[in-house]
This record gives C-alpha cells, sequence and structure tokens, in this order.
C-alpha cells in the first residue's frame, strides 16, 4: 500500500512534469518585404501562428463555394489562383494543366548544436541535500553516490516538502576542450505547383475573386505571386519557392566554460532498488518526499555551453514567386 504522504508526492511529481513566428497578419494588397529571411517564411503546410502569440487565432473560414466543386480565390494585384500537390504527388489534375516543380523554403527549423566535454578535473564527489519545509533552509545532510546512474539507497525520512540536490565535486573541472558543433540545417523541400485555370468566372464571388474549380484531396486551392511578397489576409501559409536555390547556411562558433558539474542529474524513488520514481531532483527548492528510499545519480560533464552558435547565412531562390495558402 502506498503511504498518503507517497500519493501526494506522486500529484506533486506529475503536476511538475505538465510544467515543465507570429501569424503573417498583413493588409490585403501585397507588400514587396524589406528583406524575405527565415524571420518572415513560414515553410508550406506549416501555420504561420504556431508557437507564436498570434497562435490564439482562429483558422481562416473554407473558401466561399461559388458552383458544384468550385471556391472563390483572389485574382487581384498579381495573384494567380494555383493548386498545390500534396506530398509525393506530381500528376496535376485536368482542371489546373499547368505543372512546375519547384524548390520551397524548408520543412522545420534550422538548428546548431553545441557539446562540450572537460580537459581536466572530474564532476566525481558527494551530493548535498538541502530540505525544509518551504526554503529547503531547515537542514542538509550528505550522499555519497558513484555519479553513474547506479541505483542507490537513500533515507529521505528528515526531508520536508521542498527539496534540493547541489553536486559537491572533489575536483570540478577548470577547462573544457575546442567544442564541437553540429549543424542540423533543413533541406529546401520541393513543391509541385498546378496553374492554368480559367479566372474569368466570377459568378459567385466578391471583387477581384475568380471561381475556380477546388483541389481534391491530392491538393490544396491556394495562390501565387511572382517575386516576394506578404500574403494577403486570410492566408496563413507563406512559402517562398524558386526554379532553383543557392544555399549559404552555416553555423558559427559556440564556446564552452566549467560549470561546476551543474548538469548532474539526481532521480529519486519511493522504494528501495529505484521502481517507482518520483522524476528528477532540482538544483533549485522544490518539492520533496520524506519517503524517498533510493535514487540513481548521474553525474555532469563538467562544462556546459556559454555562447550557443548561431545560423547564419540564407537560402535565395532563383525566380522567386510567393506561395500562399489559407
Amino acid at each position: 500500500m502506498i503511504s498518503s504522504a507517497v500519493a501526494l508526492v506522486l500529484v506533486l511529481a506529475a503536476c511538475n512534469s505538465i510544467t515543465g513566428a507570429n501569424d503573417y497578419e498583413i493588409g490585403a494588397g501585397p507588400v514587396t518585404p524589406e528583406r524575405a529571411d527565415a524571420s518572415s517564411e513560414t515553410p508550406l503546410g506549416q501555420d504561420a501562428g504556431d508557437g507564436a502569440d498570434g497562435a490564439t487565432e482562429p483558422p481562416p473560414e473554407p473558401r466561399p463555394v461559388c458552383g458544384a466543386q468550385k471556391v472563390c480565390m483572389p485574382i487581384d494585384s498579381g495573384w494567380t489562383p494555383v493548386v498545390v500537390l500534396a506530398n509525393g504527388q506530381t500528376l496535376c489534375p485536368t482542371t489546373y494543366p499547368t505543372k512546375d516543380a519547384r524548390k520551397a523554403t524548408p520543412t522545420g527549423v534550422d538548428t546548431c548544436g553545441c557539446s562540450c566535454s572537460r580537459k581536466n578535473g572530474s564532476c566525481a564527489g558527494d551530493v548535498r541535500i538541502d530540505y525544509g519545509p518551504v526554503t529547503c533552509s531547515a537542514g542538509n545532510f550528505t550522499l555519497s553516490l558513484p555519479g553513474d546512474g547506479t541505483c542507490t539507497s537513500a533515507d529521505f525520512s528528515q526531508v520536508n516538502a521542498s527539496v534540493k540536490f547541489t553536486p559537491l565535486p572533489t575536483n570540478p573541472p577548470t577547462a573544457c576542450n575546442t567544442p564541437v558543433v553540429t549543424p542540423d540545417l533543413q533541406p529546401p523541400s520541393d513543391v509541385v505547383v498546378c496553374g492554368g485555370a480559367p479566372t474569368t468566372d466570377t459568378a459567385g464571388c466578391d471583387a477581384a475573386q475568380a471561381c475556380v474549380p477546388a483541389a481534391d484531396s491530392a491538393g490544396k486551392n491556394c495562390i501565387m505571386h511572382d517575386g516576394e511578397f506578404a500574403c494577403p489576409k486570410g492566408f496563413r501559409r507563406r512559402t517562398t519557392t524558386g526554379t532553383g536555390v543557392t544555399d549559404s547556411r552555416s553555423c558559427g562558433s559556440c564556446t564552452c566554460a566549467p560549470d561546476n558539474c551543474a548538469g548532474g542529474k539526481l532521480e529519486w524513488f519511493a522504494m528501495a532498488g529505484c521502481p517507482v520514481s518520483f522524476g528528477f531532483l532540482s538544483t533549485a527548492c522544490a518539492f520533496g518526499s520524506p519517503s524517498t528510499r533510493s535514487v540513481k545519480y548521474t553525474a555532469g560533464e563538467g562544462c556546459g555551453v556559454s555562447t550557443p552558435p548561431d545560423v547564419t547565412g540564407s537560402l535565395t531562390f532563383e525566380s522567386p514567386q510567393t506561395l500562399c495558402c489559407p
């Protein structure tokens, strides 16, 4: 039977685990951006509001239907209705007979990783446990742990409601090896755009719109414009495409510095033998439990990233066109 204290901490641990590019919204007319770079791009099929302040904006309404299997699409200011084929599809529908296979802005986000390792010293040593009702200042005790993740018995019976741990390395590293930069730059994507649909039928549509064939399940109704432009209102997904692409992206340098073994991880368990995990203890004062009976300590490397690498450069598209989808 699990004690009430254990049950309480299980709930708290669960709560802890829970807590652990603006919408491209512009005016009705096309606007030439000052500079088309990654900050203004939204990869094809990715919502311009994802992960940004405007992410709570509801998705656009479906395009107005103007006839059987038809929709209204903008044709003003140089915008042309097109159908974008789904991934892997290469055959354009007969209603959009003009096929154009192009390169497009990548899906995903470019990142540059940096790994650091110590040149000297070690993170081996004891771990101090501080505890208290609220501020972890009522008392402390020291555990001697191997630092390699081995399950070790530990008695936390004197711990109050809060606890934290602090590595106490005997000989902490004072220098780091040359950092290793790992690029993760997303490749340009491939997109097939189908055009050539007649735009003379405007019945049932607003001004500056045409009634065009609706895309089937293998495609999506979008609009395209020669050059690089902001998308009209109601079109949240913006992609730059081109007949070719020049890639000048790279990763800058990074620096590492000794971190006094701050990267150590201490996992705590309700029973001996490490069968029921409470999660990981923090180096800041947080919830604790006197029911802890075993721990696993993995010592830190001893060196951390002090200056992360930046992604530099950009993609330049030949004969660029802007693709906007709802």
